[in-house]
């Protein structure tokens, strides 16, 4: 089995060093619609001393890798090597589950030779980070999980203590990269505590806060400091601004008092509509529009495009079920 192991392994090394080798020669770094607000925190943090001019628009994960990294090419050097690290862990994970290299081999090259994947270890944007950040994290539970049962005083504690320490600083990264994984931490908390019976109660208890606390403070640290800079809840200062994509299908019922809103908004939908096909991301079109006509500032309009969409969806919220099965 372990020749088996190797053999697959060396495949998947290969093909993944060859893909992203090609990539590197071929294909030049680049560069997404959401590139310039990583870009200017990055700068900002370099230049500024801190978050003295943050505007609150991107969570501070991967600014802060681009401002460790360097120049782009530096940066798309450090993707790829994410991104070939990330199919070692699928590799992993793949055969810890299964047992089988061959099952774990096939997991692998599905994911190196994801386009859309490798793609984006080209591209300026957070996905190739954080995508190692989630699978790093769902290797050290499976490392836990998939521990053999064993008596009490042969359970391996400081291993255990470690890889849930390593999950807890994971979990922040991933968090402060893309906040839509906030979650992981606490879910993976619970499993630990619930599900993982190789280990005795108060071990399980110990490594699931040790992979779950750090990423709770430092998320209601940042939560915090947006209240504080910002006045809005939220891991960021556009949260209004996003909802408004759960609500843009059925933004005509919005009540009358926002009428001027509700109907620049909705030339803006049909405008967008006519370009892209689709009425997501209208409200980024909108911005300048709505500030003029508002007379709000960028954060001010933001808090009322929430709203407006808090109150779209607690009255049509059959809508928004539908809007969010799509």
């Amino acid at each position: 089995e372990s020749r088996k192991i190797r053999m697959w392994l060396a495949i998947v090394l290969s093909v993944a060093i060859l893909v992203r080798a090609g990539l590197w020669l071929t294909y030049p770094v680049a560069h997404g619609n959401d590139t310039p607000t990583y870009q200017h925190l990055a700068n900002s943090l370099k230049n500024n001393s801190g978050f003295e001019r943050y505007n609150g628009t991107r969570t501070p994960g991967y600014p802060l890798f681009l401002m460790l990294a360097g120049s782009g090419e530096s940066v798309y050097m450090v993707q790829l090597c994410l991104g070939l690290l990330t199919t070692l862990l699928v590799f992993y994970i793949a055969w810890r589950l299964s047992g089988r290299a061959w099952f774990a081999g096939l997991l692998a090259l599905a994911h190196t030779l994801n386009l859309g994947q490798i793609f984006f270890e080209a591209t300026l944007l957070s996905e190739a980070v954080a995508t190692f950040f989630l699978f790093f994290i769902l290797a050290g539970m499976v490392y836990l999980l998939k521990l053999p049962e064993s008596p009490v005083r042969k359970t391996p504690v400081a291993p255990i203590l470690l890889v849930s320490s390593a999950l807890g600083l994971a979990a922040i990264a991933l968090s402060m990269t893309r906040p839509l994984f906030a979650f992981v931490p606490f879910l993976g908390a619970f499993f630990l505590v619930f599900f993982w019976r190789a280990v005795p109660f108060r071990l399980r208890l110990g490594a699931a806060a040790l992979a779950a606390l750090p990423a709770l403070v430092a998320l209601l640290v940042w939560v915090n400091f947006i209240y504080t800079r910002f006045n809005i809840i939220g891991m960021d200062s556009i949260g209004g601004y996003h909802l408004v994509n759960h609500t843009t299908s059925f933004f005509e019922l919005a009540p009358d008092e926002y009428a001027p809103i509700r109907d620049t908004f909705l030339q803006f939908r049909a405008q967008h509509i006519a370009e892209t096909g689709s009425p997501i991301n209208t409200i980024w079109d909108a911005i300048p529009t709505l500030m003029l006509q508002t007379r709000l500032n960028y954060y001010s309009l933001g808090r009322l495009m929430g709203v407006i969409s808090s109150r779209l969806i607690s009255e049509h919220p059959w809508l928004y079920l539908q809007n969010l099965a799509l």
